[in-house]
């Protein structure tokens, strides 16, 4: 599999290595440079692999939407910055992998943090008291 294309075998033996490593190391100088064609093939390539991973660890879709999001862009960023040197085939996509599972690892501990402060009315009940809502009023305003 490269990134979330699925791939027979007979496709993989008729690519030869140089394309793909060619393609790979096309994908991350593109990130870097934040060419938008760049972006949008990786995220065309990725945001189905880190969605899956993401409903492993929840049923709430919109949760699941938040956090892929959060997790891609945070990788984009990285790449943008030059967290990431491209130094052999295949490099790009095993800290892709690494770096995505700990982005997602620790979204859901703050996910679980904050539903733990909830559960147990450090903030809910006291917040509720603090600020009284008036009727038609918008507190953001």
């Amino acid at each position: 599999m490269i990134g979330d294309r699925n791939t027979s075998l007979t496709e993989i033996h008729n690519i030869s290595a140089g394309s793909r490593d060619r393609e790979e190391e096309a994908l991350v100088r593109g990130l870097s440079e934040n060419r938008p064609s760049g972006v949008a093939d990786f995220l065309e390539r990725t945001h189905r692999p880190v969605y899956a991973m993401t409903a492993r660890l929840t049923r709430d879709p919109d949760q699941r939407h938040d956090w892929c999001q959060n997790i891609l862009l945070q990788i984009i960023k990285e790449m943008g910055t030059g967290r990431f040197t491209y130094r052999y085939p295949g490099c790009f996509w095993s800290w892709f992998q690494i770096r995505s599972n700990f982005l997602l690892i620790s979204q859901y501990h703050q996910h679980r943090k904050q539903n733990d402060r909830w559960t147990a009315g450090e903030i809910g009940a006291d917040m509720v008291e603090k600020f009284p809502l008036a009727d038609n009023v918008d507190p953001l305003k």
